[in-house]
């Protein structure tokens, strides 16, 4: 049987044994999984899966509050690092969520010159963080996924320079996939390319051209089929 998870209060501590979870959480457990007072869940936390059991379900106040019942089982964070450029807000959440299924470690929303037309203040990062809590939530996985602030081409350089791992830039031209010791840093192209400036600053910067196979996918799907590779 699948575990029935749910997710750490925010602002709850490591060490507090009982929590009580959020309105939104609270009513899922109570209205969509009908816990009731003594029922096993698993709850997905900054620090792991914790294993718990409901102590108060309060059905009309819709709260619901669970009990530490074991350790937090941590699995590794080790994973790729995904850079990928706005696209259409439907897509973007897409991808993020199946880049948490996937296993990265990290993303980083970025906006290079030919990108999507859209600044960093119209984006959503406080959505891509829940859609990521809830996609870590649905496939049991301890670590969350780290989203990034939005990223234009300055601030993506300075931080592709302090990477200290592979860089690896997902190009229809590119070669074979090299065998990887450490965690990569994997870029993936924006929908109108990269401007000859930007693709200087790739090469000074030591990024290794992939092929995903002989089409030209989409976005969403060379960053996905990137990380299904690794």
């Amino acid at each position: 049987m699948r575990p029935r998870l749910l997710a750490w209060p925010p602002g709850a501590a490591y060490d507090e044994t009982e929590v009580t979870l959020d309105a939104s959480q609270s009513r899922h457990g109570l209205k969509v999984l009908r816990l009731s007072e003594g029922d096993e869940v698993t709850l997905a936390s900054p620090w792991g899966l914790a294993p718990a059991v409901v102590v108060a379900a309060d059905r009309r106040r819709e709260v619901l509050t669970l009990k530490i019942v074991g350790e937090f089982t941590a699995e590794s964070a080790w994973g790729p690092t995904l850079a990928l450029p706005l696209i259409r807000p439907s897509r973007f959440d897409w991808a993020v969520e199946k880049a948490v299924e996937l296993g990265a470690r990290e993303l980083w929303p970025l906006t290079p010159g030919r990108g999507r037309s859209q600044s960093p203040g119209e984006a959503k990062p406080a959505r891509w963080l829940r859609l990521a809590e809830e996609a870590r939530k649905q496939c049991a996985r301890a670590v969350p996924m780290v989203v990034g602030p939005v990223l234009g081409w300055a601030g993506f350089v300075d931080r592709a320079r302090e990477f200290a791992g592979p860089k690896l830039l997902m190009d229809p031209q590119g070669r074979e996939w090299p065998l990887l010791e450490e965690e990569p840093l994997i870029l993936i192209g924006p929908e109108g390319g990269f401007s000859d400036l930007e693709k200087a600053d790739l090469s000074e910067l030591g990024f290794w051209p992939v092929a995903l196979g002989p089409r030209i996918l989409r976005t969403e799907t060379a960053a996905l089929a990137a990380l299904a590779q690794w």
